[in-house]
């Protein structure tokens, strides 16, 4: 394997090299299969580094007014931006990760059922054709407990949807009826097993060549259940053997542009937002970072911190301080 040609071909479809830089914002999101967004100010950055002249304003147009993007919880119990188009199928493929939570949340807390579907009716009373905070929320029903994480429970249901933030920065979102936000969309047009294909298909095209423990990790699926997509799915796959002995996939009508791919490095520096779905896209991640720096740029939990590459190697962290005057401080080994 030509990791030199790989890494180009991988950056240019994420749209990180300079004359691969796309003009529209939906695109970029649906090419690399969404925009992490556990971090509010995470999807901006990521969208910064790949689109053509991006402004937060535009984004906030097309996710406040327009409404052609949704944030959604969904692989690896992870909050995405995702196309509205692509929300019916996202929602399909994930929402049974989430009923195990519900359940441990009543063990918890000790809430029984019957009050939790009582606040969810009186929620939905609440918000018939208008968004408030959870603060708002809990302020107009008069509620003595937390409403958080039932709110939180409910956007995982589909009852509920995150909408607008009170700014790019924060994570105080307005939450809305999910029926009144995104009028006339079938959340049950796909069944789970058809949603998981799709999850794994926009996967395999947006990260390929991936090993089989990035699928895994990369959709938040069971090995088993990924065992069964690349049997089934062979006669679209092709197989890339490694040097170490690691076997990956990539989808056939790739490999053609993957081969058609310059062998050289492009050059091209990207300073990457923590979260950014190109260094979380892949559980085997000693292709792009030298594992003895594994514990600097990852949590336990898997989760990036803000990086700088040259193509596609990770280089050096950085970290942005807006007090008392702004400044990018940017760290590198000796």
């Amino acid at each position: 394997m030509d990791w030199k040609k790989i890494d180009l071909y991988i950056l240019k479809h994420h749209h990180l090299i300079k004359n691969e830089q796309q003009d529209d914002l939906i695109t970029i999101a649906s090419d690399i299969a969404g925009l992490h967004a556990t971090m509010n100010k995470t999807p901006y950055l990521s969208l910064f580094i790949r689109k053509r002249h991006f402004t937060k304003e535009e984004f906030q147009h097309e996710f406040d007014n327009k409404k052609s993007l949704g944030k959604i919880r969904s692989v690896r119990k992870t909050v995405f931006v995702y196309p509205k188009e692509m929300i019916p199928w996202i929602y399909a493929a994930t929402k049974e990760l989430y009923i195990p939570r519900i359940e441990q949340y009543f063990t918890i807390t000790g809430l029984k059922r019957d009050e939790y579907e009582g606040y969810k009716k009186k929620i939905g009373e609440l918000l018939k054709e208008k968004s408030l905070t959870a603060a708002e929320i809990k302020k107009e029903l008069k509620a003595k407990r937390s409403l958080s994480m039932i709110i939180n429970l409910l956007c995982d249901q589909g009852f509920l949807i995150r909408g607008p933030s009170k700014s790019w920065k924060s994570s105080t979102y307005r939450y809305a009826l999910f029926t009144d936000y995104f009028p006339g969309m079938d959340v049950t047009a796909y069944s789970p097993y058809e949603a998981q294909i799709k999850l794994l298909d926009t996967y395999l095209d947006a990260y390929g060549p991936v090993t089989f423990m990035d699928m895994c990790w990369g959709r938040g699926l069971s090995p088993g259940r990924v065992k069964e997509y690349v049997t089934s799915h062979k006669k679209y796959l092709n197989e890339l053997h490694s040097g170490d002995n690691r076997l990956y996939y990539i989808v056939k009508k790739n490999r053609d542009k993957l081969e058609e791919t310059e062998s050289k490095a492009p050059g091209s520096i990207n300073l990457f937002p923590a979260h950014d779905p190109l260094i979380m896209g892949y559980k085997e991640r000693d292709t792009y970072l030298d594992k003895k720096y594994f514990y600097h740029v990852f949590d336990k939990g898997g989760n990036s911190t803000s990086v700088i590459c040259k193509d596609r190697k990770i280089i050096g962290l950085r970290d942005c301080l807006e007090k008392p005057a702004p400044v990018v401080n940017l760290y590198f080994d000796k």
